[in-house]
Formats: C-alpha cells, structure tokens, sequence
C-alpha cells in the first residue's frame, strides 16, 4: 500500500480501525511524509489516509515546521470527526483509539 505519492518513505504512521455504527470495520492508515520545499518557495508535507479519504492534497506551510504542524493537525482533526459522527475509531489492539497521547490541547499564550 503506497500512502505518499512521492517514492519516500513515511516518517510518521498510526493504523486504526473504524467501526461503522452497523458493525463494519474498516481499517484506517494515516501516514505523514517529509515536509519538503515547492519550486515555489512555500513548504509542503504529503498526507494520506487510506481506508477513508486517501491520498490528499499536500499541506503548505510558510516553512518545514508550519507544514508538518498543519498536516498533523489536519489528521487529528479528520480523524475526530470519525468519532463526532458517531463511529468508533479503534488502535491495532482493539482499545478506543487515545487522542489525547497523539494531540495535545495547546495553548499558545
């Protein structure tokens, strides 16, 4: 299975399993690629969901850190919006999946 478009391997992955409100369970891989400089200047990062939206479009950032920060809270947001629609999301070992140790509540005061 090929998340990134780009032959790089990912530098961050999380597999999951959604579990429909009838039952059906449906395996869920969220993978982040190498932020990386457009010929334009701006910062992309690749991101895939498999098993639910794909391989979408790149997320841009003014620098690598923009990029990869907006591209990790583009996932938390995706995928929390799974369980706000009333499915459960699930790790490899069958618990609720633990958002709080994957995103953290931050307050940039």
């Amino acid at each position: 299975m090929r998340a990134i478009k780009t032959e790089a391997t990912p530098i961050a992955k999380a597999e999951l399993v959604r579990v429909r409100a009838n039952g059906e369970r449906v395996s869920i891989v969220a993978e982040i690629g190498q932020p990386y400089q457009a010929p334009q200047g701006d910062w992309r990062t690749p991101v895939s969901l498999h098993g639910l939206d794909g391989r979408l479009s790149d997320i841009c950032g003014e620098d690598s850190l923009q990029s990869l920060a907006l591209a990790v809270e583009m996932v938390h947001r995706r995928l929390a919006s799974i369980v706000e629609d009333g499915d459960r999301l699930l790790d490899t070992d069958g618990g609720e999946f633990p958002f709080e140790t994957y995103f953290a509540e931050t307050n940039a005061d």
